[in-house]
């Protein structure tokens, strides 16, 4: 069975409090000349790092093999206590990707992101989901397009071969494929899947 937090928290509780106290529980926007209008996965750990280490915390990220499945580990540590906490989670790379290390190299970047903001209980001003991590002109320009590749190969999971569950959803949407999917109806698509698939 995996653990995911020391046998205490209690120190490295109060040195997170003490973090959102002083920072708050939001990463503003890069302003700093980089492209793009969100918090990019560099901003992000560079944010984490003056956080953390001002109070004695470390982020630190790993690959994983769990259940034959790559994985990402993400454990927040208070070195003086020797307290910590984790996550993991499954890498979903997209298999259409040309290349299998672009997929993975895509999957692990968008789970290292996520998986550090939520274990320290932070979130992005701009959330790069909403637009997959582009520009505001090349969000924009996707407004009415279909959802993105990291998008496609997460429903993918979540479908896990079910092909009768994905034709009901392409006839329902008058779609080819599931890479055709709006990215407006995504949310609506995923909770539907993930119902059908708890039933």
């Amino acid at each position: 069975m995996n653990e995911f937090q020391s046998a205490d928290i209690d120190q490295l509780m109060l040195a997170l409090m003490d973090t959102h106290k002083e920072f708050g529980v939001v990463i503003n926007k890069d302003r700093k000349g980089h492209k793009g209008t969100y918090a990019s996965l560099p901003c992000v750990l560079e944010s984490i790092h003056k956080m953390c280490s001002k109070h004695g915390l470390i982020l630190t990220q790993a690959s994983r093999i769990i259940n034959g499945q790559l994985a990402l580990e993400t454990i927040l540590r208070h070195p003086r206590s020797k307290q910590w906490i984790s996550c993991q989670s499954l890498l979903t790379p997209n298999l259409d990707l040309p290349s299998a290390d672009q997929a993975w190299g895509g999957s692990n970047t968008y789970h290292r992101r996520y998986d550090a903001m939520m274990l320290l209980g932070i979130f992005a001003e701009e959330d790069p989901a909403d637009h997959d991590g582009a520009t505001e002109s090349e969000a924009n320009q996707k407004s009415s397009q279909a959802i993105s590749a990291k998008q496609h190969a997460l429903l993918a999971a979540k479908l896990n071969g079910d092909e009768e569950l994905k034709t009901k959803i392409l006839s329902g949407l008058k779609i080819a494929k599931l890479s055709d999917l709006p990215w407006r109806k995504f949310n609506t698509i995923l909770k539907y899947v993930e119902e059908a698939k708890s039933r």
